[in-house]
């Protein structure tokens, strides 16, 4: 029986099977390379897609105007006194809600906390709809032991006609925010 040593060394290969392996292993890579560039443009091309479906969302969202919470004046721009609930003062708040897109908005939330509430708003105003083209002002009022009106947080939030949440909590805030049950950042005055 003649050894493996003598085996290998006495191979038949030719040049040809050379040229055969070696065209394997590079059919190999090419394959692995196509298939590698398929996925990263299918991947471009979902992250693309999801981009401009964003993009329509906030679109439409930028569409809701929110002005507030100011506070009411009367006939000479003088802030009314609040009105007095036992030891405490009920403040109002202005907040107006216009709706430009061509759709209905659904569920809008106007919340007000206190200057030392947690977790849940103070005060908490609801409406079910508001209608394309439609202005809405709430005057939501805030019973607090301080004859200053002051708020700790306010933040209004909404469901666009396709379902999706949006929310604003600064006044300075450039555009809605997506709402995702987080709590509302402090009232910076």
């Amino acid at each position: 029986m003649p050894s493996p040593l003598a085996l290998a060394t006495s191979s038949s290969a030719t040049f040809t099977d050379y040229l055969t392996g070696w065209g394997t292993i590079a059919l190999a890579v090419a394959t692995f390379t196509a298939v590698a560039i398929s996925i990263r443009l299918a991947r471009t091309d979902r992250n693309s897609a999801q981009a401009e479906r964003n993009e329509h969302l906030r679109a439409q969202a930028r569409l809701v105007i929110i002005s507030g919470p100011g506070q009411p004046v009367d006939d000479q721009g003088r802030l009314p006194d609040p009105e007095r609930v036992g030891d405490d003062y009920v403040h109002r708040f202005n907040v107006l809600f216009a709706n430009h897109g061509d759709r209905p908005v659904l569920d809008v939330w106007v919340e007000l906390w206190a200057p030392l509430a947690t977790g849940e708003p103070t005060m908490t105003v609801h409406d079910r709809i508001v209608l394309a083209g439609q202005e809405q002002r709430y005057t939501p009022g805030l019973q607090i032991p301080q004859p200053e009106p002051t708020l700790r947080a306010w933040r209004v939030r909404w469901t666009d006609a396709d379902g999706h949440q949006w929310f604003q909590d600064q006044a300075s805030q450039p555009e809605p925010l997506p709402y995702k049950g987080d709590p509302p950042r402090a009232y910076p005055g």
